[in-house]
């Protein structure tokens, strides 16, 4: 081919690039009219870059500081405008809907390893991903952070949109920082706000801030974001603002390991008013996302140890139990969650051998080990097996108990050594000494007589 010919085929190959075929809707526009920035519709980000031949240049401040030093002529590409999703649910999985600065977020999260470090290196970025694009977009732009990094994020600019901010704000609940965190918090979810007009933060999003406030120890501001959670839902009715059963949990989790005093009853009423709440929810099929979990239902019976004592604390742990067992089966027996097995009736029993020798107590433990049998025998399921450690408890509170109340035990013993037997249970070292230590178990005929 003759170097004419050559030359007509890249004229060719030239014209044909030039034409706007492409599926995406794209601008272009001069170097020397930068400063006068197109205004870009609100739910749409931006993806630019500047080409040099084969190389691809980013355009913050180190990208145009090494373009003015190399001296090339530059051609600016198209900006690429991708519409983006503002919505986001905890049940979405974990790559879905993700960029590529989510992706740089998730890798610095993952590196990272000191919290305070990598909660402000991730804000950062995301400080700066605003400063590139509404400076490119809106003719008010947000200041340009001040810290600097090496090697910060150099790939497409997009608009900042709900996951990058939950995930600033996840990080920062996590960092240990107290107070200082819980307020980067909500300044985050200020600044999505006002970035992001007709937007506001969803459940997930005020989800890590409640789990911020309640790291730093203030539970009145974590209701208060409650509450902001609970008023945005009953104005939208929108799924991405109902509260969960987990943020609940969260709260009642905190609230029972709160520094009030234990004769505060406050801890207590409050619990049983957000678990009779979320079970009226859910079954009014209201907000579906509020099911009580095995988790909310522990973390209420250690409110009413946290609030009460002795007798009164085991009577309102105990119907705070029956409650799950209820709810359980109006709940129509989910396979996942709720279920009252051994480790929801474990802290009832343990509570209950510390009243020591109490005949109430010992009847309430006697009737959960029953019913933790009768379901086992009714359903076959393994979760509902009586733990030996239920029975060494209630063997040490037997041998607790006055002489005047002692008729009887033996049998009892002999009932549950034999309902073992049936769970093919071999009795361990600590049931027998349990057993003996009331002459329950070896020479309890002689033990027996001496307290008739």
């Amino acid at each position: 081919m003759t170097l004419y010919a050559k030359f007509a085929v890249f004229c060719f190959v030239l014209g044909n690039s030039s034409r706007d075929g492409g599926a995406f809707q794209t601008f272009s526009f001069s170097p020397k009219l930068s400063s006068q920035r197109r205004r870009l519709p609100t739910d749409l980000s931006v993806s630019l870059s500047w080409t040099s031949g084969k190389n691809v240049t980013d355009f913050s401040e180190d990208g145009r500081r090494k373009n003015r030093t190399t001296k090339r002529k530059l051609t600016p590409a198209p900006i690429k405008i991708v519409s983006i999703d503002h919505n986001i649910q905890s049940t979405d999985t974990e790559n879905s809907h993700f960029n590529e600065f989510h992706k740089y977020l998730k890798r610095i999260s993952q590196k990272i390893r000191n919290g305070e470090r990598r909660v402000h290196r991730m804000d950062y970025e995301l400080k700066r991903m605003e400063y590139m694009y509404f400076k490119l977009s809106e003719d008010h732009a947000p200041d340009s952070p001040y810290e600097s990094y090496e090697r910060p994020y150099d790939g497409p600019v997009f608009r900042p949109d709900l996951r990058s901010y939950s995930m600033v704000i996840n990080a920062y609940s996590k960092s240990g920082l107290g107070r200082t965190a819980a307020q980067k918090c909500k300044e985050a979810a200020l600044r999505y706000e006002t970035f992001n007009p007709g937007y506001h933060a969803n459940a997930f999003m005020i989800r890590g801030i409640v789990k911020a406030w309640l790291a730093a120890g203030d539970l009145d501001k974590a209701m208060e974001w409650i509450e902001k959670m609970e008023d945005n839902f009953a104005m939208t009715r929108s799924p991405d603002d109902a509260p969960d059963a987990e943020t609940y949990t969260l709260y009642l989790e905190a609230l029972s390991s709160s520094s009030a005093k234990e004769s505060d009853p406050t801890a207590g009423s409050i619990s049983m008013t957000i678990l009779r709440k979320m079970g009226r929810d859910f079954l009014s099929e209201e907000n579906l996302e509020m099911m009580p979990t095995e988790r909310t239902y522990h973390a209420t019976m250690m409110c009413q140890q946290k609030s009460y004592t002795g007798m009164t604390a085991l009577n309102k742990m105990y119907t705070v139990l029956k409650q799950q067992v209820a709810d359980y089966e109006e709940f129509g027996r989910p396979e996942s969650q709720g279920k009252p097995g051994v480790s929801s009736v474990l802290p009832v029993i343990k509570f209950a051998s510390e009243n020591r020798g109490n005949m109430q107590a010992i009847h309430i433990m006697e009737e959960c080990i029953d019913q933790l049998q009768a379901k086992f025998e009714e359903t076959g399921d393994l979760d509902y097996v009586p733990l030996e450690q239920m029975f060494t408890l209630l063997f040490s509170a037997y041998s607790k108990v006055n002489f005047q109340y002692a008729g009887g035990l033996s049998e009892k013993v002999d009932r549950y050594l034999s309902m073992m037997e049936r769970n093919k249970m071999k009795p361990s070292i600590y049931v027998t000494t349990a057993g003996r230590s009331g002459g329950l178990i070896e020479g309890k005929s002689e033990f027996a007589d001496l307290r008739n």
